[in-house]
């Protein structure tokens, strides 16, 4: 996988009995600043310009990190 689109795709496409604790992140924002950045949004994968949230694959989205951090402030 090689973008957020691929990963996003890969997550719609397995079943709910596959681990996807361990997805790639591309980037410079290490894991522990883009978890604080995501507050109390179920983060999958980031880039520098956005995430992979949601609590399960209804409502799973890539959404652009200025709109979360706008709801952190």
């Amino acid at each position: 996988m090689k973008n957020l689109n691929e990963v996003l795709d890969y997550m719609n496409s397995v079943d709910e009995t596959v681990d996807l604790s361990n997805l790639p992140y591309f980037g410079s924002i290490e894991p522990d600043e883009a978890h604080r950045m995501a507050g109390n949004n179920t983060l999958w994968s980031w880039d520098d310009e956005n995430a992979i949230i949601g609590d399960c694959s209804d409502d799973w989205g890539i959404v652009p990190w200025s709109q979360l951090n706008s709801k952190l402030n």
